[in-house]
């Protein structure tokens, strides 16, 4: 079964599998299991596996199953590698030249504005909000400065109060 599903896919799994240890899973039903995240269970999110959702709605979306249940059977179809095979085994036709295609002079003559929008009036964030799917990427761990001339951390050079010698 693993041949079936491609590489990417695989490894998309296996991070939710990793991202998913120490989760509190709880079994309702024959095909439904409740996952807590946090302590004291901030979020609890309904897994199904019969219907195939889940109440954080990124098993519907990506149609990868989520949280803290390895099942790869449960990938879908369009993610399999026979179903890429198929889609690609027929014509596929070249792109034509933006210079060939005809558009009518009335496409040519309206004029497209940008939405209107604005921004918001608080300070902008900080952070991007991740869309569904992505996960944040551990930072690397940034060092406390260390004085030039004592090697002690927590102070530098200047403020350095050691006494020379």
């Amino acid at each position: 079964m693993d041949r079936q599903i491609p590489e990417e896919v695989s490894k998309e799994l296996d991070n939710h599998l990793a991202s998913s240890i120490g989760l509190s899973t709880v079994k309702c039903l024959a095909w439904e299991f409740e996952v807590s995240i946090g302590s004291a269970s901030t979020y609890q999110y309904s897994v199904d596996l019969l219907q195939r959702t889940c109440s954080c709605r990124e098993f519907q979306l990506l149609k990868i199953i989520c949280h803290g249940v390895e099942y790869k059977k449960l990938v879908d179809n369009a993610f399999k590698k026979t179903v890429w095979v198929a889609s690609m085994s027929g014509v596929i036709l070249p792109v034509l030249d933006p210079d060939d295609i005809f558009v009518p002079e009335e496409i040519w003559q309206r004029e497209v504005f940008p939405p209107k929008s604005r921004r918001h009036s608080r300070r902008p964030l900080k952070k991007r909000i991740l869309s569904t799917g992505e996960y944040e990427v551990a930072r690397k761990k940034s060092r406390s400065n260390k004085c030039g001339r004592c090697g002690k951390g927590g102070h530098n050079r200047v403020t350095c109060r050691e006494p020379l010698g």
